[in-house]
């Protein structure tokens, strides 16, 4: 009977039970190492599985080498740690629709900071408390309220659909064949850390990151490659966070009106980094689905 183990996120074996035992009497495995061998219903550490309990860490009995029933549904039948009682590729579903509607609402908002940018330049007057709106400039004081809360509807879009589709992301890492052992952070908490204060500054990086890596590398989900534009994006969406706190904080024309042009600007580009990794990921997923089932989705 063949067996398998994981370290540091790394898939390892096929071995024979005599030298998964002789691994760990010579100290490279520990009895927190997760094992599997076919007929089992999860990974388990190697100190509760039944070389662990047995004697001198050797199976007495004889074992058939019977088809794996938890391999992945792929070609070869070599199982990856995760697959084994979890997650199958029967339960992948596409981000694709929700990573459209996420684009379409993050376009939306797009032009209308854009909008909002202009009109700030064009009618910083405005601002103050004490504007005296001309009869010329009653159409241009309605067109800041309708975009203002055009902005807010269309942000409350962005923010549910992002969460969503988020959320479908971190499904489908286990769906692909990613460990949920190995993994950090739950589809829940992908989304959770958003609202939760202090921690939503770093958390959901972190969150997206790990996404990012387990749709890449399943097998090995903390060893796949994140691209750039996921640290691009959550720069911009810190700093536009953080100068909008300040803006927010003061009555000062001279000082608010340059800060919300920068708030406005910053926030735009992070909209449309959104949209790249939104974009990328969903492919990216898609992708390792596709070639995890030999057909077309």
């Amino acid at each position: 009977m063949n067996w398998y183990w994981a370290i540091d996120g790394e898939q390892r074996g096929p071995v024979s039970a005599e030298s998964l035992a002789g691994l760990r009497r010579s100290g490279e495995i520990g009895d927190e190492t997760l094992v599997w061998k076919a007929g089992t219903a999860d990974w388990v550490p190697f100190g509760e599985s039944e070389l662990g309990v047995a004697s001198e860490g050797v199976v007495s009995r004889p074992e058939s080498d019977e088809a794996n029933p938890y391999a992945p549904p792929l070609a070869n039948a070599t199982p990856t740690p995760g697959m084994a009682g979890r997650a199958t590729l029967s339960e992948y579903r596409s981000p694709k629709a929700l990573s459209r509607i996420t684009t379409v609402f993050m376009v939306l908002l797009v032009l209308l900071f854009v909008a909002l940018t202009i009109l700030t330049v064009e009618y910083p007057h405005l601002f103050a408390d004490d504007a005296v709106i001309g009869e010329d400039e009653t159409a241009i004081a309605m067109a800041f309220g309708l975009v203002g809360i055009g902005i807010l509807g269309v942000y409350l879009m962005c923010v549910i659909f992002w969460c969503v589709w988020t959320n479908r992301c971190a499904k489908n890492v286990r769906a692909l064949g990613a460990n949920p052992r190995l993994l950090e952070y739950t589809p829940g908490w992908a989304v959770g850390w958003y609202f939760i204060p202090i921690a939503f500054w770093w958390k959901p990086f972190q969150a997206h990151r790990e996404i990012w890596r387990a749709t890449e590398s399943p097998e090995s989900p903390g060893t796949g490659e994140v691209p750039g534009a996921v640290g691009v994006w959550w720069f911009f969406w810190v700093v536009a966070n953080l100068v909008g706190n300040v803006s927010n904080r003061t009555t000062d024309p001279d000082v608010l009106i340059p800060m919300t042009i920068v708030d406005l600007v910053l926030t735009t580009a992070a909209a449309v980094y959104a949209v790249i990794v939104c974009r990328r990921l969903t492919a990216l997923q898609d992708e390792k689905a596709r070639e995890a089932a030999g057909a077309e989705w």
